[in-house]
């Protein structure tokens, strides 16, 4: 027995270009969406630059004045009052290294909800602090006697260095991914690993210029 169809209905069983075409139509504006969306959520250089370039210039400074200090100026420093000789060095730097890893180290311990040492703001102060270290650490290359020239002094001072560098740094790095907004966060990285960079280098070029002139 053979079974038929009514013709009518032949149009809605199998119709493939108007399947087709509707399938074209919606794949089109889902393409056009996303490209608008794309085009609206493309981060700008110059607005994440803007939001950012505080603390990228506090990470620059920051490593400028380290860089400065150590290890050219630690290294060439002598000791007066313990008379270690050759170990002075070894040990300021393991006393850099030491607080550097506390400093790092602070601000997942600082920056909570229920506490917060310093923010976005108010980093800065302890930014321009640092900048300290630079004269006084050139002093002390140059004391021969009195506080300035005793190795406890300059243990003190190493150490703080290691501190203050390793929590600015960090905090700020930190920080920079909530100034900005979620599509812009890969570019605020690369922003400030630029800065960081150019710290670095830029501070090596100062530490040599110190150790120049003293003699070194």
């Amino acid at each position: 027995r053979t079974t038929t169809f009514p013709s009518a209905l032949l149009p809605i069983i199998y119709s493939p270009p108007l399947f087709q075409g509707k399938r074209e139509a919606k794949g089109g504006s889902e393409k056009a969406n996303l490209l608008a969306a794309t085009d609206d959520s493309a981060p700008s250089l110059g607005v994440v630059l803007k939001k950012t370039s505080a603390l990228a210039t506090i990470v620059a400074v920051t490593f400028l004045v380290c860089l400065g200090c150590f290890p050219g100026l630690t290294t060439s420093l002598q000791s007066h009052t313990l008379n270690l000789g050759d170990w002075f060095p070894v040990i300021l730097v393991f006393f850099y290294n030491t607080g550097d890893l506390i400093g790092k180290s602070l601000p997942g311990w600082t920056q909570t909800e229920s506490l917060s040492l310093f923010t976005s703001r108010t980093i800065v102060f302890p930014a321009i602090a640092h900048l300290c270290f630079v004269p006084v650490f050139f002093m002390v290359a140059q004391a021969t006697e009195g506080v300035l020239a005793a190795d406890q002094f300059a243990f003190v001072l190493a150490f703080a260095l290691g501190v203050m560098t390793g929590y600015i740094v960090c905090a700020c790095m930190m920080f920079a991914p909530s100034c900005v907004e979620e599509h812009e966060q890969v570019m605020c990285g690369q922003m400030m690993s630029l800065f960081l960079m150019v710290g670095l280098f830029a501070g090596s070029l100062l530490g040599m210029f110190l150790s120049f002139l003293l003699g070194q």
